[in-house]
């Protein structure tokens, strides 16, 4: 028996086997070579897990054959959404509540069983301020295999974002609605439909309410603890986090879409703060990545104020020569059918959002 991951302890496997469908005593676990990481991930050896919270993080097993029935296990803090795509196909979404530290078996209930091959993937579409997942494996028959994984994609995405980034309240009927964990999806946000676009691995950091140099209703012109603050660790939400290993995923661009919380309310950022802070946030990016190519979107919440910053920001820099390039999407969407919950992009406006960064990308990718 193998034990299971717990932030309170062991937990062994025969415990887990009898959650889930009868016969089903293979696991897959998190660090098989069959299970590919989707962003950062933090190893947790002595508890037998994988650790992750930022979204549009989670795994895929490009080829499980003749799994006639499947369930992942969680350990998960706080209240996760993950999305659950097989064979492209997004087929259900897997909420988790607080296990208390103990593992729980999640079933995938679309799984098309059968002796074929399918790919599944799985996606945390919430940010970490909500909760952070912990992945010990994939359980199924024991007659079912796995093949070694292996990337087929080269092109490589990164992204910076707040709210807008997360996904918050996407899938809102309509734009008064409250915000709950259940909105919000981060793969039907802008800046999982650019990756998807170029067909891009992706990484995302985003977490709602951050900003360059303040958050979200700080009573100063400038918060302690920032985006730049969280941005270093593996797990965004642990203060106990080991830093992130930039070597690990060097990204061809990366998208930031910060600024939107600076001047959100008064007292806002000071132009020279909130330029000073951007470029200095450009600087490290430039450092932990020597050769990707930089685009600072702005729009569409707040107008031109802001936007006329990062945009100064960006050519005290260095510009186009130093590899940034600023990203306008002011003015796209239609108001108010394009809002979600939380007066925040709906699903189209996520999308029109998308639409409006792709041709910048492009042109300077060539892609």
């Amino acid at each position: 028996l193998r034990p299971m991951c717990s932030s309170g302890g062991w937990l062994l496997l025969v415990a887990v086997v009898a959650c889930v469908a009868r016969g089903a005593s293979t696991v897959i676990w998190w660090n098989d070579t069959a299970v590919l990481p989707r962003g950062r991930w933090q190893p947790d050896p002595e508890a037998d897990c994988a650790r992750y919270d930022w979204p549009d993080a989670g795994f895929e097993v490009p080829a499980l054959c003749g799994a006639s029935s499947l369930s992942v296990l969680f350990a998960d803090s706080g209240e996760v959404f993950h999305s659950v795509f097989v064979d492209g196909v997004l087929v259900q979404a897997i909420a988790t509540s607080d296990t208390r530290g103990k593992v729980a078996a999640y079933a995938v209930d679309s799984w098309p069983g059968g002796a074929d091959c399918h790919s599944l993937v799985v996606i945390k579409r919430t940010e970490p301020r909500i909760g952070a997942a912990a992945f010990s494996g994939i359980v199924t028959n024991d007659d079912a295999t796995a093949k070694p994984a292996v990337r087929t994609r080269t092109r490589k995405i990164e992204m910076l974002g707040d709210s807008l980034t997360c996904g918050y309240g996407d899938l809102g009927a309509v734009p008064n609605c409250p915000f709950s964990a259940d909105t919000e999806d981060s793969t039907l946000a802008w800046g999982s439909l650019v990756a998807e676009n170029f067909s891009a691995q992706l990484h995302t950091e985003a977490w709602s309410g951050l900003g360059v140099v303040r958050n979200y209703g700080s009573p100063q012109t400038t918060s302690p603890d920032p985006f730049a603050y969280y941005f270093t660790r593996t797990v965004g939400s642990s203060n106990s986090s080991a830093d992130w290993d930039f070597t690990q995923y060097q990204p061809d661009a990366v998208l930031v879409f910060l600024g939107n919380n600076d001047f959100s309310t008064v007292p806002r950022a000071k132009r020279s703060e909130f330029e000073g802070g951007y470029v200095s946030l450009l600087k490290s990016l430039r450092g932990w990545y020597p050769h990707a190519q930089l685009f600072a979107v702005c729009g569409p919440l707040r107008g031109e104020l802001w936007c006329h910053r990062v945009n100064a920001a960006v050519e005290a820099f260095g510009g186009a020569d130093a590899g940034a390039h600023y990203v306008h999407t002011v003015d796209f969407m239609s108001l108010p059918g394009d809002l979600g919950c939380g007066m925040h992009p709906s699903v189209t406006g996520q999308r029109k959002l998308a639409e409006a960064v792709i041709p910048s990308v492009a042109s300077v990718m060539a892609w």
